[in-house]
């Protein structure tokens, strides 16, 4: 299995906050959580077939011009501060073969491992498989600061749909 990384540069309006109630409870839940994975929510998003991995940047710069909380950061000093520019991580894995989930599963659950540095950058990133260069599946994976449950859901349904041609 072979990996590259591709970064996905961004630009958009920022700001800064306060951090809202809800948002100091899960930022006290993770900063006392031993465990990384309950903190990171995966949304899975199928790729259409004849799409190349640098079909997916302009899908993933949208997403995060679109969401702000994908470019929600947390000083230490306090407040939050939605990140006017910056880049996301996407790395891409050669998953070959017909029975590729258990691979791809273990990519995954490693990914869930690797905490997210939320004072310093964005509280997402993403891991894209393929076969024979072309990509079949987009895992973004997300603090548990930046969304919830719901929201993974959303945000996977608007890749599918930009991913699909829409908007």
């Amino acid at each position: 299995m072979t990996e590259t990384t591709v970064a996905v540069r961004f630009a958009a309006v920022g700001g800064i906050a306060p951090v809202t109630v809800g948002q100091r409870n899960v930022l006290r839940w993770l900063a006392t959580d031993a465990d990384p994975r309950s903190g990171t929510l995966p949304a899975f998003v199928p790729v259409p077939s004849g799409r190349s991995v640098g079909d997916l940047v302009p899908v993933v710069r949208e997403l995060l011009v679109r969401n702000e909380a994908l470019r929600t950061v947390f000083p230490a000093a306090g407040g939050q501060q939605v990140l006017a520019t910056g880049s996301v991580r996407l790395q891409v894995h050669e998953v070959p073969g017909e029975d590729w989930r258990p691979e791809v599963a273990a990519l995954v659950w490693a990914a869930l491992r690797e905490r997210f540095d939320l004072a310093a950058g964005p509280p997402v990133r993403g891991l894209v498989a393929t076969r024979s260069g072309a990509p079949y599946l987009l895992v973004l994976l997300a603090s548990h600061a930046a969304l919830d449950a719901a929201a993974a859901a959303i945000l996977a349904a608007q890749a599918g749909t930009l991913l699909a041609g829409g908007t």
